[in-house]
């Protein structure tokens, strides 16, 4: 399956793309994760699969 079908496809069976999912996934993990005081969020930020801090904590307003 190519990569533009795999695409539509999903959009098609889950309502969202891939790239939304993926967020929603990395989100609820970091969101699992700020539940314990050890981890910093630059950590949890690079164990979920963000780019930087900042990108986590705008991802998490929304």
């Amino acid at each position: 399956m190519s990569p533009r079908n795999l695409s539509r496809v999903f959009k098609e069976k889950t309502g969202s793309t891939v790239l939304e999912y993926l967020t929603l996934l990395r989100k609820e993990y970091a969101g699992t994760m700020l539940n314990n005081p050890e981890y910093t969020i630059e950590y949890i930020a690079s164990k979920c699969g963000f780019k930087s801090a900042r990108q986590l904590q705008r991802i998490l307003k929304n």
